[in-house]
């Protein structure tokens, strides 16, 4: 970015922004998930919305074999099996890890912000810049 020279000791990422609608793409896998023999003899997932997870089940030798959740719209206890559990949690992740295993460290670093303007002259008309 040959405008900004004049910044210096200084350091950024040249970014491109998109657009996708993340959330149809996550309810299609989630919905394709649920399909019995999608995959040819597997059988499809089971789908809850609305549940906290309040803690996991695991066998003698500390594998995770189940969990506990609460419905919270009903305020029941739902209890599930299951061979894969997926930790999708985002910047809480850490909290289920750590549910999981006690002895978890932090991984996550939860970070904010800002989006500035920059007039035409300092980037083109389709450039961004992130600096962490």
């Amino acid at each position: 970015m040959p405008l900004l020279k004049g910044l210096k000791d200084c350091w950024a990422v040249k970014m491109h922004e998109v657009q996708m609608n993340d959330s149809r793409q996550c309810l299609l896998s989630l919905f394709t998930s649920s399909l019995d023999g999608f995959i040819p003899g597997m059988q499809g997932s089971s789908l809850a919305n609305y549940c906290e997870l309040k803690e996991f089940k695991k066998d003698k030798d500390g594998k995770i074999v189940g969990a506990v959740l609460e419905d919270k719209l009903t305020k029941k206890e739902l209890h599930v099996k299951a061979k894969v559990f997926v930790n999708c949690a985002g910047v809480h992740a850490d909290k289920i890890r750590k549910m999981a295993n006690e002895e978890s460290q932090d991984r996550i670093l939860s970070a904010r912000g800002a989006h500035l303007l920059f007039d035409k002259k300092y980037l083109g008309d389709h450039e961004g810049v992130v600096v962490p």
